[in-house]
């Protein structure tokens, strides 16, 4: 226990004072709480009205209709229902190259032209610089706002009353009533604590590889060797780089809190939605770090073994290739899987019980309510049934290779070692 806890700390502490991690750490904090501060700086460019964020793509559009078929101020009233924050200007068709420089100078800009089809009806054209800048729903809100206009003008020209062409465009309410519990607070934060936990599964598993490829290009390992068994190093490396990185993963979520408590405005929605951090429970919390450190855990182990199979830390990203695919496919599969939804059920049932994509996907699960506590018992003893079976196969071939220099020793050859 002795010697684990020497190789644990001297681990520790030099991954610890290495200029990447403490580059990268403050990097990452202080993306996050830039990140939480674009909801303010957005309510601060719309005048604090939350709603233009989500409707107001258009924020200058000109209103061209050289033969008024459509009224121009009728469209104005109209529009500004469903997009507050646009400004529409009553253009003319003798000026679209000075509109079009316009919008390739500034994506703010746009063009609502309207002209009649071959069927005498008008037809309505949204010219903005991109899809980005100018996304397909505000085209539409701004074609139903001509269209509403044009059949009420058409009703009236034919006799029908004020009334009733009030009542033909009126719409029902509705309620959205979920019986599954995705939010998209929780939906955005799922998507983010999938990427986070890989990256630092992969940035954490590789450091414990390099460690072990350096000491041992170095004959730093022979020294220890000597000290200890390889299996007690091999503990020791993944638990010193395991709190390390747990240390740089609760760091990010509690900065992530305290951003999004103090920074995030209280009436800030997107899409509809306030964007709360309800979902985000201490639970929650608890059961998203525990299967963070199972999930390293499994990959730290494989990881160590491709380090000691090395004689040159030049050799050690071609050792790292086969764990380096199984992690990008799992990534990749709980990734996709997660942004389908619950669309997919069985593909995200299989992503939580296979135990490369479990850690990966489960804290989507947990924020979204879809994953029950049986799904959790199971995915989690699963987990740890395949962690030792992985560490006792790893401590195997770890101990065979980790004195063996010259040509890369095969996997194969190693586990067939007599020890």
């Amino acid at each position: 226990m002795k010697s684990i806890l020497t190789v644990f700390g001297y681990t520790f502490k030099i991954a610890a004072r290495k200029r990447g991690f403490i580059i990268t750490t403050a990097v990452i904090l202080i993306g996050i709480l830039l990140l939480c501060m674009v909801p303010r700086m957005l309510l601060g460019f719309t005048d604090g009205d939350p709603d233009s964020i989500v409707n107001g793509v258009f924020y200058t559009c000109y209103y061209v209709d050289d033969e008024n078929l459509v009224p121009y101020e009728d469209v104005r009233a109209e529009l500004q229902k469903a997009l507050p924050s646009t400004k529409l200007l009553r253009g003319n068709g003798a000026e679209m190259d000075q509109y079009r420089k316009q919008i390739n100078d500034d994506a703010s800009f746009s063009v609502i032209v309207v002209e009649r089809g071959s069927d005498g009806d008008p037809e309505v054209t949204v010219i903005a610089r991109d899809f980005m800048s100018n996304m397909s729903t505000s085209a539409e809100i701004a074609t139903d706002a001509v269209s509403r206009v044009y059949v009420a003008k058409t009703l009236a020209d034919k006799g029908v009353s004020a009334e009733d062409i009030e009542f033909s465009q009126s719409t029902l309410k509705y309620t959205l009533a979920p019986e599954r519990n995705i939010s998209l607070a929780g939906y955005t934060m799922g998507i983010l604590l999938i990427t986070l936990v890989f990256f630092a599964v992969y940035y954490y598993g590789y450091g414990v590889a390099s460690s072990i490829a350096v000491e041992k290009s170095s004959r730093v390992m022979e020294t220890l060797v000597v000290s200890t068994k390889p299996a007690n190093i091999l503990i020791g490396k993944c638990l010193g780089m395991g709190t390390l990185g747990l240390c740089q993963f609760g760091a990010i979520l509690a900065v992530a809190i305290l951003g999004i408590k103090l920074l995030i405005p209280a009436d800030f929605t997107f899409m509809g939605e306030s964007f709360t951090f309800e979902v985000f429970t201490p639970e929650v919390a608890l059961l998203t770090v525990a299967f963070f450190i199972l999930g390293y855990a499994l990959y730290a182990v494989m990881n160590a073994v491709c380090g000691a199979t090395v004689s040159r830390v030049e050799d050690l990203n071609t050792a790292m290739m086969p764990v380096m695919i199984i992690s990008m496919l799992s990534f990749y599969f709980s990734y996709f899987t997660a942004m389908m939804g619950s669309n997919y059920e069985f593909l995200f049932k299989i992503a939580l019980y296979v135990p490369f994509t479990a850690p990966f996907v489960m804290p989507f699960a947990l924020l979204n309510g879809m994953a029950s506590p049986t799904d959790l018992l199971i995915s989690a003893a699963i987990l740890t049934i395949c962690i030792a079976a992985v560490t006792a196969l790893s401590v195997r071939i770890y101990t065979a290779s980790v004195l063996h220099y010259g040509k890369r020793l095969k996997l194969r050859d190693a586990y067939k070692t007599k020890l």
